[in-house]
């Protein structure tokens, strides 16, 4: 019976956020453990249609929602947020799945996972680079919001 509970709760946390997309604890290039305060990242909410959205926020604190001095970025692939929120608070770019790291990005030595985390020159966006892909997830001047 103890081993049906344990696989039946790794099959619901596999299925959960985003369509298989998930961010775990994010780490120094080093390997130690971030605190939230530097960075953070979570996905939207199923009540509100947003589970499919991801951010990651760089310099903010996660407990406070203060910030310290940094961005929000935001994984936004089929415009939820948009939907929810109306067309006068999109994302200033949209989301791209594929593509490439500009050669003036910044790596930010912070890992998850496969991913490393690179910030455009000009700090409109973050780029996920992965294994097999790189992803570009723009800026946003709101954090995941639902009623």
């Amino acid at each position: 019976m103890r081993v049906f509970l344990v696989l039946c709760a790794a099959m619901l946390l596999a299925g959960c956020g985003s369509s298989g997309f998930e961010l775990g604890t994010w780490r120094s290039a080093d390997g130690d453990e971030m605190p939230e305060a530097t960075i953070y990242s979570k996905h939207g909410y199923e009540h509100c249609g947003t589970e499919d959205v991801w951010i990651v926020a760089v310099g903010r604190d996660r407990a406070s929602g203060a910030r310290i001095a940094g961005e929000i970025f935001i994984r936004d692939p089929d415009g939820d947020m948009v939907a929810l929120l109306g067309p006068n608070r999109p994302p200033l770019e949209p989301f791209q799945g594929d593509a490439s790291r500009p050669d003036n990005a910044t790596d930010t030595g912070f890992r998850n996972g496969d991913a490393e985390l690179w910030l455009a020159a000009d700090g409109s966006a973050a780029f996920l680079v992965f294994d097999d892909r790189t992803e570009r997830w723009p800026t946003t001047v709101f954090e995941l919001e639902c009623d």
